[in-house]
Parts: C-alpha cells; sequence; structure tokens
C-alpha cells in the first residue's frame, strides 16, 4: 500500500461485497454508449477503463423505475428525453446485456452496483414545483400509485441481482420523487405520508422494504442522499442527521452516499470551478457521526491528496471522484506509483455535462478527449510511418495535438510565440475562481516534456521557417483573435478588448459598460474580474438571459456572483455606437434606443475569429496540413482538445 495514500488504497466492506480501496466512480449521466438505454460496446469501454485505471467501486447510472402513467400520457419538459429508459428492466435482454457489462468490470477487481432512480416532474407528493425554474406541476400521487411506485424498485432490484451486479443504491437525492417526499418545501401531503420527518420518510423505508424483499438480507443496498438542501422551506443538515439516523437504524441499509445540491438551481450538485474542491465534505461528517454504516461523499473531490485527508479526518468513509475518473481513469494507478505529476486533473469546467443537457448528446471532457473514444482512437494500432510533425500553436489544442501525435511515436516540434503554453487558458484563469483552467497547460506541458516534444517558445512562426524544418505534417493551431463589431466609435481610446482587460494590459476606468454579444463565460468573467476591483460595472447582453451557452449546474453560481457583486445585467440590449462617453445602446427586439451617459471604459466581449493566415500560406507548400481547434471556429475548450487529438490521432 502506498506510504502517501494508506486509507485512499485501503479496502472497505459494504454490506457484502469488498472495494479494493475507498475510490467510488458514482453514477453520472455522461451518455457515453446506452444508445438503446443498455450497455453497450463504447459505455462498457468508457467504464472498463475506469476499472483497469484502478477505480475500486463502478456505481452504474440509473436505470428507471417502472412508475405508473396515466394511459396516453405525453411526456413534455426538460426530463422527457429521460423517459425513455423508463421500461429498460422489463427487455428479455436487459439480463444478458448487463450480465457482459458486469464481467468486464469483475475481470479487473472492481465492484459494480446500479442505480435506480425515479425521476419525473409527473408525479409527486404534492401538486408543488420543486424550485422556480421549472413550471411544470406534478401529478399528486395517491397511495395505490405510492405502493406501485415502491413496488417497482423491487421489481427493479430483483432484476439487477440476476446480472451479478454486487449491489443497488437507491437515488434519494438531486429533485427525484423520493428526495420531494422527503422534504416539507414538497411534501404538503397530510396523510401518513406527509408531516412530521418519520412520516416523510415512509415512502423511501417501504422502497427499501420492496427491495429487501426481493433481494433478500444477502445482497448490498444503499442510498443516495441529499444533505442539505440550501432551499427555504426545504430540510437542513440537522433534518438529515435525523433522518439517516432513522434509516441506518432499520438496520436494511448497508451505505449511505452523500452529497449536496440540485439539478436546476444554486448549489449545484455537479459543483463547477467556482466552488472550492470538497466545499461541501463537512455534511458527509456530520452524517458520519449518527450513523453506523459506511459513508461515501460525493461533491468535488479531483485530487488524490484532497481525497486522502477527507479519509485520513474521518469525515468520510468512501470519496466519489467521477470527473477525476472522466479526466483521468488511470490516475489511481498513477497515484499508487508515485507518478502524481502524470495526472490529469479534472479542471471542473463542466463541458462534459453541458453537451448531455444542452445538446442531448454523449458527453465528452475537456481534459481527456479519449473519454468516448476508447474503442476507436483507444485500439488505433501504430502508424507504419513515423512522421516529422511541426505544431503552430501552444493552447490546448495545438499541445494536445503534440502530445498525441508524440504518444504515437512521430518526431513532434512545437512552436509557440508566447513565453509560456497554455493559450487562451492562461487568460480565462485570471477571472475570479478560474484558476482551475491552469491544471490543463500544466498537464499538456509535463507531458511533452516527458514525451521529447521539441518545443521552442518566444517563436513566431513563418512559412519560411516551417518549411526550413522540412515537416511531413503541419498543425496550424494559432487560436484565434477577438472579434471586432462594426460599431461606431469602436476605436476610441476609451474601448478595450476584454483578453486586455483580464490581462491588465490596459487602464480601465471606474465606470464601464461590458457591451456582450457572447455566450458563454467571457463576458460573465471580465464583468467578475472588474467587480471585484471595485469598478461600477454593467452588462449589456444582446440575448435574453447571459451566459445562455453555460449549462445549468453552472449557470445560477455565475448569476450569483454578477449579483453578488453587484454588476448590473441589463439583457435584449446591444450597442449601437460609442460617443465619447456615452453608450447608445437599444432594444434588440423592438430597436428602441437609449443613452448611457458617463462610461469610463467600454470593454468588448464580442468573441473571436479565428486566425488562420498561417494555415492559407502554408497551402500546398508542405504533405499534409491541418488546421486545428480556434484557428478553424472559435469554440470551447472541449472543442479545441478533442480536434487537436483527432487530428494527433489521424497522422
Amino acid at each position: 500500500m502506498p506510504e502517501q495514500f494508506p486509507h485512499l488504497f485501503s479496502p472497505i466492506k459494504v454490506g457484502t461485497m469488498t472495494a479494493p480501496n475507498r475510490i467510488v466512480e458514482t453514477p453520472h449521466g455522461i451518455r457515453i454508449g446506452r444508445a438503446d438505454g443498455l450497455p453497450d460496446d463504447a459505455n462498457i469501454a468508457y467504464e472498463v477503463a475506469k476499472a483497469k485505471g484502478g477505480v475500486g467501486w463502478i456505481a452504474h447510472s440509473g436505470i428507471y423505475v417502472n412508475f405508473p402513467v396515466a394511459p396516453g400520457f405525453q411526456w413534455t419538459g426538460a426530463l422527457s428525453p429521460y423517459m425513455a429508459a423508463s421500461n429498460l428492466i422489463d427487455r428479455p435482454d436487459f439480463v444478458p446485456r448487463f450480465k457482459r457489462f458486469v464481467d468486464a468490470i469483475h475481470e479487473h477487481g472492481s465492484v459494480l452496483t446500479q442505480q435506480i432512480i425515479f425521476l419525473t416532474n409527473t408525479l409527486g407528493p404534492s401538486p408543488i414545483q420543486s424550485c422556480r425554474l421549472i413550471d411544470e406541476i406534478p401529478h399528486q400521487m395517491s397511495r395505490e400509485e405510492i405502493r406501485l411506485s415502491a413496488q417497482a424498485y423491487g421489481v427493479a432490484a430483483a432484476r439487477v441481482r440476476e446480472t451479478g451486479m454486487d449491489g443497488v443504491e437507491i437515488h434519494a437525492a438531486h429533485d427525484c420523487v423520493p428526495e420531494w417526499f422527503l422534504s416539507p418545501l414538497t411534501n404538503k401531503r397530510t396523510d401518513e405520508y406527509g408531516g412530521s420527518v418519520e412520516n416523510r420518510l415512509r415512502f423511501v423505508i417501504e422502497i427499501i422494504d420492496a427491495i429487501r424483499a426481493a433481494v433478500g438480507r444477502d445482497y448490498t443496498v444503499g442510498i443516495r442522499l441529499n444533505a442539505d438542501q440550501f432551499r427555504e422551506g426545504g430540510y437542513d443538515l440537522d433534518d438529515m442527521k435525523q433522518m439517516a439516523t432513522i434509516l441506518a437504524r432499520t438496520g436494511k441499509l448497508d451505505f449511505l452516499s452523500m452529497d449536496v445540491g440540485t439539478y436546476w438551481g444554486n448549489p449545484s450538485y455537479i459543483q463547477p470551478m467556482y466552488y472550492p474542491l470538497g466545499a461541501f465534505v463537512y455534511t458527509a461528517a456530520a452524517i458520519k457521526q449518527v450513523v453506523d454504516i459506511p459513508v461515501l461523499f460525493a461533491g468535488r473531490i479531483n485530487d488524490v491528496v484532497q481525497a486522502e485527508k477527507v479519509l485520513a479526518d474521518g469525515q468520510a468513509d468512501l470519496v466519489a471522484m467521477v470527473r477525476a475518473s472522466i479526466a483521468d481513469p488511470e490516475f489511481p494507478r498513477k497515484a499508487r506509483e508515485g507518478r502524481l505529476d502524470e495526472i490529469r486533473k479534472c479542471l471542473g469546467c463542466n463541458h462534459c455535462i453541458r453537451l448531455v443537457v444542452h445538446h442531448f448528446v454523449s458527453g465528452r471532457c475537456a481534459a481527456n478527449p479519449m473519454a468516448g473514444h476508447e474503442l476507436d482512437w483507444g485500439q488505433k494500432p501504430a502508424p507504419d510511418v513515423k512522421k516529422r510533425v511541426v505544431v503552430v500553436g501552444g493552447g490546448p489544442d495545438g499541445m494536445e495535438a503534440a502530445r498525441v501525435a508524440a504518444s504515437r511515436g512521430h518526431q513532434v516540434t512545437l512552436i509557440d510565440k508566447n513565453a509560456e503554453l497554455g493559450g487562451q487558458l492562461l487568460i480565462a484563469a485570471k477571472a475570479p475562481l478560474r484558476e482551475g483552467f491552469l491544471d490543463l497547460p500544466r498537464y499538456q506541458a509535463h507531458q511533452a516534456r516527458l514525451l521529447g516534444i521539441d518545443v521552442r517558445l518566444n517563436t513566431e512562426a513563418t512559412p519560411e521557417m516551417i518549411l526550413g524544418l522540412k515537416p511531413d505534417a503541419v498543425l496550424v493551431a494559432t487560436g484565434s483573435r477577438p472579434r471586432i463589431p462594426d460599431i461606431r466609435g469602436v476605436n476610441q481610446p476609451n474601448v478595450v478588448q476584454l483578453r486586455d482587460v483580464l490581462e491588465e494590459k490596459v487602464q480601465v476606468g471606474q465606470r464601464v459598460v461590458v457591451a456582450c454579444e457572447e455566450d458563454h463565460y467571457e463576458g460573465v468573467s471580465v464583468c467578475d474580474f472588474l467587480a471585484a476591483r471595485g469598478k461600477d460595472v454593467e452588462i449589456l447582453h444582446h440575448w435574453t438571459h447571459v451566459g445562455a451557452d453555460v449549462e445549468r449546474y453552472s449557470r445560477s453560481m455565475m448569476l450569483f456572483r454578477l449579483h453578488s457583486a453587484g454588476v448590473k445585467v441589463t439583457t435584449s440590449t446591444g450597442v449601437k455606437a460609442i460617443e465619447g462617453n456615452a453608450v447608445v445602446a437599444y432594444d434588440t427586439h423592438t430597436g428602441e434606443e437609449r443613452r448611457i451617459e458617463e462610461v469610463d471604459t467600454v470593454v468588448l466581449a464580442y468573441g473571436s475569429q479565428g486566425d488562420s493566415w498561417l494555415y492559407e500560406a502554408l497551402k500546398g507548400k508542405v504533405k499534409e496540413l491541418h488546421i486545428v481547434g480556434s484557428a478553424y471556429a472559435p469554440r470551447q475548450v472541449l472543442e479545441a482538445t478533442h480536434q487537436g487529438a483527432a487530428v494527433g490521432y489521424m497522422l
């Protein structure tokens, strides 16, 4: 056992199963594979990578219970795409498909459990919204519907046990129906299922009883709980301590999986980099003091040193490291071997879940493009011909392309005009609480050293220089430049670009207007940056809300920070002209104009456009030429690293 991590790599018995270490990949909806809802080759390969890498406990993402619904009811709202998964357990191929998955995980020594989930905005304990961000009122469940739903858990658990999985977990957090029963915010019933703590627990206990009746006592059963709702009218940590005590004393649960947060608001249970690492671990510690069964904590644990401390301090018995295992499925093995500098860390950017909740496609990882590509990139044979490869641009796209190409045996030269590798991530990391972005270039630069990449900094690439290197392939990853809008007065000295503001290359006055036509973090981050320096900031955003492309798990904290800093947010507003110290703004729907006077500085946040001149200059002059990342079309860091990796694997 590594001396540095004696707690993290010690085995633990949980019910009838023994996990080889304390690292858990808890259920998560990244949707890699499972096109028809059941494990397929892609999903199995994605999860097997974690087991191979040393994750001791794989907890598979939820399968839905067959809850009762009125005939002909049509699914609507944000949860409707998930409802197709509600009939999986009835399929004849459920057991054989899952058994193949189970065998693949067990082959590598990990234990495997399955979460069972009842997530819908159709049914609930009372006809009340779970929060203000959902406008659909659920049907109030009758006693018979409650009974049938509890029995459905038992049916699902029995099917799971047939597959050979080691246990099941009840999902009773994150706005699932069981949590709605637990919370006085959403449970206004006056019968035996509402009112007192004991009554609000009744449905959950009936679920546990139904599962035990179906699987017996010689099977591991646990529950996922939200430790504190942080909502007026909801339950708090003291309430959860009471509920956890009652649940543990039933003697029918083998573990409690604790986290904090919700699907729809703040705090998010998928905490972005705005949150400190392990911000809510104190809640698990409080629960651990009142129960005598293992307590698992989930909540932005992305570092093995941090995880070891949580365990050593007695705050939890196990740690969930989901995003850490997505970013680097081999991190447990690397930690055991003392190769901490080789661990690729989760950035906390939440791009993984952005693809799922915004675009309903499989999630990917900005730090680890291999996630979800285990069957194609991961099994691609080494090239027959080793090439001399020149990569121009040391941002995340160019660095990833260089890393992949070098790992495949090519001779790689990486050229960057700056004194430090990292590209725009170095700028993004200057905004408050965004320093997590630095973990990616730190990892990529270390890999460049290990792989022997010839890195040339402070070097302005020219076509002549590149051709003089006699490359077989050139990858142009020269990034982007700020887009300058066609606005009268845009060239005034008091009009500046947000990149220059974040790099503190320009002076900014006291009263600032941020003119924004960018739907991710750029405009928001520069507001945060300026407000932290005491500036009076107003953001004029062209759309109906800021951060339209920021996924819901991060948006609430983003908006909270703007509000707390006193930033004035004005939406549906564009800028027509800048006249001295006045901004001529207009309503993007009606065209109505207004003047904002006494503005010291206008910051432009209009996105970027690709910087592709070098690519155009090299066309037809090299054997193989590629354009990568923002030089082609500016997007986010995830798209940059993925295209860089894709081109690297093509060589």
